[in-house]
């Protein structure tokens, strides 16, 4: 049985002048298990190649794929649909709208993929998934209009990095194997 909190050796994160990012980093840190392919990668910045920068708060590599994650921080209750969220705040704040953080997750995705393919060719390509982790604890989404669909909270965070589980996951995920030689492979090309 493997251990949980990740090894430091298997993580790989800069600092953030953002707490709830710097907490939410700590959180996968803790539950993810301390076993190969597993490795964690945290507040970079990719540069595509021309010249686009992008900001990720958290890369994970997974048995089932490389996760993309975007990490939200609100004390909140979230609904909507593909393109928008209401965020109804738990303190009883005035709502706001705000956009699907997945729509710009899944660019970020298709851009990291992009680049892996480059490094590591047509065959050695993993699928990388976009996943939207709501990290505070109090943090909760409705599952109506698909609001859900590529989003994790803590509730189900192990779950979809672990097994490949959660709203909206698809079949590449399940049938996707990153194994402990490809998934070195797959660091290397990150670093």
């Amino acid at each position: 049985i493997s251990r949980m909190t990740l090894h430091k050796s298997r993580q790989e994160v800069s600092p953030s002048p953002h707490h709830h990012e710097q907490v939410a980093v700590q959180h996968l840190a803790e539950v993810l298990p301390d076993r190969a392919p597993f490795h964690l990668f945290a507040l970079k910045d990719f540069v595509e190649p021309s010249g686009r920068r992008y900001e990720i708060d958290a890369i994970v590599v997974a048995p089932r794929a490389v996760f993309l994650i975007e990490i939200k921080g609100h004390p909140a209750h979230f609904k909507g649909d593909s393109v928008d969220w209401d965020v109804q705040w738990n303190d009883g704040r005035r709502p706001i709208t705000i956009a699907n953080p997945v729509n710009l997750t899944n660019t970020k995705a298709k851009v990291l993929g992009s680049a892996l393919e480059r490094r590591l060719g047509t065959v050695d390509r993993p699928h990388v998934q976009a996943l939207v982790f709501l990290s505070d604890t109090a943090a909760s989404i409705d599952s109506a209009h698909n609001a859900d669909f590529c989003v994790v909270t803590r509730h189900n965070l192990v779950r979809a990095l672990v097994d490949g589980a959660f709203p909206g996951a698809t079949s590449r995920v399940a049938t996707n194997v990153i194994d402990t030689p490809r998934g070195a492979r797959i660091v290397d090309a990150l670093r």
